[in-house]
This record gives C-alpha cells, sequence and structure tokens, in this order.
C-alpha cells in the first residue's frame, strides 16, 4: 500500500482534483463566456435536463463514441488476431505499420484525410468512376448534421481522427492479449461455444 502512495497522489492531483473543481464550479451561475459568478445555483443542471440542445450535444457524443468503439474494434481485431498467430517473418514490419500512425503529428494526420475523402477525393473519384453516384457529394454525414461518421466535410473530422488514433491503441491491446492467450486457451474458448 505505501509503495502505491506516490501513484494514487499524482492520480488525485491530476484526474480527482481537476473534476472535483468542474464539480463545484458547475454549481455557481455563469455570467459569460468562461466566467463564473458569485451565486450558487442549480440552473447549470436544470438547463442541461430540460433543454434538448443539451440531450442533442450528449446524444451526438454517444452516437461519435459508439460508432468509433464500433469501427475500432471491427477493423483492429481481425489485424491483431493475424499479428498475434502470424508466424510470418514480416510480423515485426507489419506490427511497425500498425505503430505508425503515432509518430505522426496529429495536424498532418487530420489533413491527411483531404485528399481522401473530400469532395474532389479518392473515396468520391472511386464513387463517381464505378457509378455508385450521380454526383460528387458529401456522402458521409450522419443524419445530414455536422457530425461525421466518415467525413466528407472539411469543418469537422471527429470520427476518422478519433479512429486513427485509437485504432492503433486498440489493435495493440488486443494483439497483445491474444499474444498473451496459449493455444490450449484458445482451442479451450472454441469449445465453450460448441
Amino acid at each position: 500500500m505505501l509503495l502505491s502512495l506516490p501513484m494514487l497522489l499524482t492520480l488525485a492531483l491530476v484526474f480527482a482534483v481537476p473534476i472535483g473543481c468542474l464539480i463545484v464550479l458547475s454549481f455557481y451561475s455563469m455570467t459569460g463566456p468562461a466566467t463564473v459568478g458569485d451565486q450558487l445555483t442549480a440552473e447549470n443542471y436544470l438547463n442541461f435536463f430540460t433543454d434538448f440542445f443539451y440531450f442533442r450535444i450528449l446524444l451526438n457524443t454517444f452516437w461519435l463514441g459508439a460508432v468509433v468503439v464500433i469501427s475500432c474494434l471491427v477493423i483492429g481485431y481481425p489485424v491483431s488476431y493475424f499479428l498475434a498467430r502470424t508466424q510470418s517473418r514480416w510480423r515485426g514490419f507489419l506490427l511497425f505499420l500498425v505503430v505508425a500512425p503515432l509518430l505522426v503529428s496529429a495536424v498532418v494526420r487530420n489533413i491527411g484525410w483531404f485528399p481522401i475523402l473530400s469532395n474532389s477525393g479518392l473515396v468520391n473519384w472511386l464513387l463517381l468512376k464505378f457509378g455508385l453516384v450521380a454526383t460528387v457529394s458529401a456522402i458521409f454525414f450522419v443524419n445530414g448534421s455536422n457530425n461525421i461518421i466518415l467525413g466528407a466535410n472539411w469543418k469537422t473530422w471527429y470520427a476518422p481522427s478519433a479512429i486513427a488514433i485509437l485504432l492503433v491503441l486498440t489493435t495493440i491491446t488486443i494483439w497483445a492479449f491474444v499474444r498473451s492467450l496459449g493455444d490450449q486457451e484458445l482451442i479451450g474458448g472454441d469449445a465453450n461455444l460448441e
């Protein structure tokens, strides 16, 4: 317990204190942008639970989170399983390719989506070329709003950006777990499914 004290103090300082400050500040009135008044009030919570605007933001946040998590699992699991089970001499290089996006700046990575997903990008060009769409359009919106799943709008690149980073972390985590399992655990798990 004594050895974990520095870690617990660091976690408290880095996470608990800022969250506690936010909770305390949420009970004060807002007098302007990023300006907190002196009066204690529950108005902020009343607005949050009664105004549909906040509900829509919360719903969009959860929707975006679900899209990112499902995309990372669907793409990352087969890659991690392959990397964990392959005996190929290319495994180290393939693992490097999985980790490589972490070596690129976030700005460069996000700008890199433009030639692929913009209105004049590769995806739209391929869809036009194969006759799947008649005109160039922003085809990757969620419910026609600004919340993008696979981005054709230059204003918001949330999901592709999140997937680009979290896919690496998901793949590495699943790879480490599958690699730590022996063949017997995998075979035993398959037997339980029957």
